[in-house]
C-alpha cells in the first residue's frame, strides 16, 4: 500500500447523512476491508470506492428499510386494544 490519495463513498449513515464522500490515503485501509475515517470505523460494505457501487447498497438499505416498515405498519394496524388487556377482565 501507498500513500496515494484515493476516494472513498461512505454509506454508513446513508439514512441521515447522504453517501458521504471523502478523501483517505490508501495505507489506511486494513487487510480485513475496515478503514478508519475521520474516528469513525467503517467496515465491509460501509464505504466503496466507486459511485455506483455506493448508489447500488444505498438503494439495498432502502429497499431493505421500507419491507422493515411496511411490516412494521401491519402489524402496528393490527393492534386492537380492550380494557381487558389492561386489567385483565
Amino acid at each position: 500500500m501507498s500513500d496515494e490519495v484515493m476516494l472513498v463513498y461512505l454509506t454508513k449513515h446513508v439514512f441521515t447523512r447522504g453517501i458521504v464522500v471523502k478523501k483517505i490515503l490508501k495505507s489506511s485501509v486494513l487487510y480485513d476491508n475496515n478503514i478508519l475515517v475521520e474516528g469513525e470505523w467503517y467496515q465491509g460494505d460501509e464505504w466503496h470506492i466507486t459511485p455506483l457501487c455506493a448508489i447500488v447498497r444505498a438503494e439495498e438499505m432502502r429497499a431493505q428499510r421500507i419491507e422493515v416498515l411496511k411490516k412494521s405498519i401491519t402489524e402496528i394496524e393490527n393492534l386492537v386494544f380492550t380494557m381487558e388487556d389492561r386489567y385483565g377482565t
